[in-house]
């Protein structure tokens, strides 16, 4: 019963907020253009899912690259680190 109440009370909160804030005309105008935006993007995956697909795919394996990259990197760094404190602990 609580958690059913505090989650009315957030979207209660929530959509009273966002009504408020609906009296700047400046948020209205940010929310206006935001709304088009959405609809356009839309619109165009909607007619182009094979190439919207493709977009994603090649965002994914730019990123999956970049993480490897940073994956080695830090491996080496590690080995790098490991190898120093090696020779330390011989001199010692």
């Amino acid at each position: 019963m609580g958690k059913r109440k505090l989650c009315a009370g957030i979207v209660i909160g929530s959509i009273i907020g966002g009504l408020v804030t609906m009296a700047d005309p400046r948020v209205r105008a940010y929310t206006k253009k935001k709304i088009t935006t959405i609809k356009t993007k839309s619109a165009e995956i909607i007619k182009n899912p094979s190439e919207t697909v493709h977009k994603v795919r090649t965002s994914f394996d730019q990123l999956n690259e970049k993480l490897t990259k940073g994956t080695e990197r830090a491996i080496y760094t590690l080995e790098t680190v490991e190898k120093s404190l090696q020779k330390l602990s011989k001199k010692e």
